[in-house]
Order: C-alpha cells, then sequence, then structure tokens
C-alpha cells in the first residue's frame, strides 16, 4: 500500500480545513479580530463543502 492510497479527496478536505481554522486562530493571536474574519471565512466555507459533498455521498 503506497501513501498516495491516503491521500483521498475527503480527507486533503480535511486537511485543509484544519489548516485554515489554524491559520484563523494564528492570525487571531497575532494580529487581532480583524485579520482572522478571511480565514475563518474560508474554514467555514470549507467545512460546509465537506458535509454537502458527504450528504451526496450518502444519497447515491
Amino acid at each position: 500500500m503506497s501513501w498516495l492510497n491516503i491521500i483521498t479527496p475527503s480527507a486533503l478536505a480535511a486537511y485543509t480545513l484544519i489548516i485554515a481554522v489554524a491559520c484563523a486562530i494564528i492570525a487571531y493571536l497575532n494580529y487581532g479580530l480583524p485579520y482572522s474574519i478571511p480565514f475563518a471565512g474560508s474554514a467555514i466555507a470549507l467545512g460546509i463543502g465537506i458535509v454537502r459533498r458527504f450528504q451526496q455521498r450518502k444519497k447515491a
């Protein structure tokens, strides 16, 4: 089993979500709330996208 089998689209989306949340937290701690809002917004959008993808997969 190669390491490429581990990287599925859903896992990649989950990793991206974790990184976006971490960036939002780091931006909030270093620069304050206004700078963390774009990162938090992208993290929320990624989360919504992941949830919708799993809901579509369950229906099919």
